[in-house]
């Protein structure tokens, strides 16, 4: 029963947090405690946390919390470990905190910094949010293998859509047409030529929303 609950309210979360982000962090804090007879669930329950808490919102306090109460659950759950790892390492970036590159695999650490660099866009710092970004292509560039490109490229994507969304200023357009831009040409590098054609819709979108046309 709680897998059901749980499954349900992780897909809630996915599907409405671009529209509601305060009903889902309510409904994700009241599903928490089912996470200890689902220890399962862990792992999917931590991303869509780490997406909205830090990465929409820029809480790293209320993650820090969190990850604190849900860590000893990774015992009965050790596939969460790369989520948790992820989490911790994007809790500290966002906070300022440097972090070395050998604490987690390439792909790990470009998510940790894109979540990061998110949050950051979502406090209103947009130089910090590049400087994040800038980190994780990096970290891409210095693995160089499809994994690494392919996290590089999903966090451009994500940062563009996000501020996408956001008000319109010159310093944000600016990072949104860079992380645009980085993202289609990585998609152009590892990707199918679907995730070219979706990274160019996104590009366009981008352009237009800042009259580009």
């Amino acid at each position: 029963m709680n897998n059901a609950a749980l499954d349900e309210v992780i897909d809630q979360a996915w599907n409405d947090h671009g529209n509601d982000l305060p009903g889902t962090v309510t409904r994700l804090a009241a599903a928490r405690p089912l996470l200890h007879d689902a220890p399962d669930k862990l792992g999917d329950f931590l991303q869509i946390a780490e997406h909205v808490l830090l990465g929409h919102l820029g809480d790293a306090d209320t993650m820090a919390t969190w990850l604190d109460e849900l860590a000893p659950l990774v015992a009965r759950s050790p596939e969460a470990q790369p989520s948790l790892a992820r989490a911790r390492l994007a809790s500290r970036l966002l906070r300022g905190d440097g972090v070395e590159t050998t604490e987690a695999a390439p792909p790990v650490l470009i998510r940790a910094h894109g979540t990061a660099a998110n949050g950051a866009a979502a406090r209103g710092q947009a130089a910090r949010s590049r400087e994040l970004l800038l980190s994780a292509i990096a970290i891409a560039r210095s693995a160089g293998d499809t994994d690494s490109i392919k996290a590089m490229a999903a966090c451009c994507n994500n940062l563009a859509t996000q501020l996408l969304d956001g008000a319109r200023e010159p310093v944000a357009d600016a990072l949104m047409m860079e992380a645009a831009a980085l993202s289609r040409q990585a998609w152009g590098e590892v990707g199918t030529w679907l995730h070219a054609e979706r990274g160019e819709f996104i590009l366009a979108l981008c352009a237009a929303a800042i009259g580009d046309g």
